[in-house]
């Protein structure tokens, strides 16, 4: 899955790992990258050529750097 914010690719290959079970109760999460966004509205999309994976939410936090 590729990661682009604002058109511009900035994390290739993420969500690749298995994250448990379809049940919220047993999913995991895990880090995949830092992203700078600029000030304002920033668009996000993912993009995959294959199977696409189930996602169930994001998070984001913010970096006082």
């Amino acid at each position: 899955l590729d990661v682009y914010i604002n058109d511009k690719l900035v994390l290739e290959n993420a969500l690749g790992d298995t994250t448990g079970c379809w049940e919220f109760t047993c999913q995991r999460s895990f880090y995949q990258g830092v992203v700078t966004l600029a000030k304002g509205f920033n668009r996000l999309t993912i993009h995959r050529s294959s199977y696409f994976p189930h996602i169930s939410g994001f998070t984001l936090y913010v970096s006082s750097q």
